[in-house]
């Protein structure tokens, strides 16, 4: 949720990258990012486009849904 939620912010704030992440068994990885086609991003890299969820390749946090550790993913 922490994540979101700063991710948010610093968007709001008009901050100049943005926080992507890669979910990946079990894995979490956060980056900062320019503003880009994440979809054209993951297909340079060999990487699934995301679905909504997030799950597959680079998505935005800002724009993914937040739960809480312990919670399912929907």
């Amino acid at each position: 949720m922490l994540h979101v939620e700063l991710s948010r912010a610093l968007r709001t704030a008009g901050a100049p990258r943005r926080i992507a992440v890669l979910q990946e068994d079990g894995h979490l990885a956060l980056v900062g990012l320019a503003d880009q086609d994440l979809n054209e991003l993951n297909a340079d890299l060999g990487l699934p486009v995301s679905d909504p969820a997030g799950w597959g390749g680079w998505t935005w946090v800002d724009e993914t849904e937040p739960y809480a550790a312990g919670d399912a993913a929907t």
